[in-house]
């Protein structure tokens, strides 16, 4: 697999190939998430590499392309054209992840948040797994929000909310934490203190 940074671009090798020859490289597919600025005809150096230059794109025109091959037609060395795909590209976006709890001080309130930030507006997040585990004293969890993808500011969140208003001296609450988007799989659980104030970047 290669990877090409989403903010800031990258050059990739394709080398074997005949010194000084024609090749001629297009995408698969529509590129929304990367600036493929050397795509179509080129010419080999003398070690028989072009290089394909990814520049960063500050905003994603059509939400395909984070995953691509390239057609790539060249010539053998007894004169005959080839096609090959080289596959496996994937545009990669380095997201962050925040663990917040909070309690109203004026109710039994609280609520566990998960906050993604440095997304790409529109792009699919899936929160499976994501959930808040509870213990005596406390009412079954309720979901507030539960977002699908990210915003035009580039966040997602879930918030799950109980009511608690007596510390337990056992059976901690505790929030499970799992988003999958952008080449990103995670999964992390924390304890939720007893009054809100947790604060944490957890990836």
């Amino acid at each position: 697999m290669r990877y090409i940074p989403f903010d800031t671009g990258a050059t990739i090798e394709l080398y074997g190939l005949i010194p000084n020859s024609s090749v001629d490289i297009q995408p698969d597919q529509y590129l929304g998430y990367v600036n493929f600025v050397n795509k179509g005809k080129l010419h080999t150096d003398d070690e028989g590499s072009v290089y394909l230059n990814f520049k960063p794109i500050g905003k994603v025109t059509q939400h395909t392309g984070r995953i691509f091959s390239l057609k790539v037609k060249y010539k053998e060395w007894d004169g005959t054209d080839h096609e090959a795909i080289v596959g496996g590209i994937e545009v990669q976006k380095r997201i962050h992840a925040i663990y917040d709890t909070w309690k109203d001080p004026a109710s039994c309130y609280t609520s566990a948040t998960l906050t993604l930030t440095d997304g790409i507006a529109g792009e699919k997040v899936d929160f499976d797994g994501t959930k808040l585990d509870v213990g005596h004293g406390q009412t079954p969890p309720k979901i507030q929000r539960w977002d699908k993808e990210f915003d035009n500011s580039g966040e997602a969140k879930v918030v799950i909310s109980t009511t608690w208003c007596t510390k337990p001296l056992t059976e901690t609450p505790t929030f499970t934490m799992r988003f999958n988007t952008l080449g990103a799989d995670v999964t992390r659980i924390r304890d939720v203190t007893f009054g809100g104030g947790d604060h944490e970047i957890i990836y």
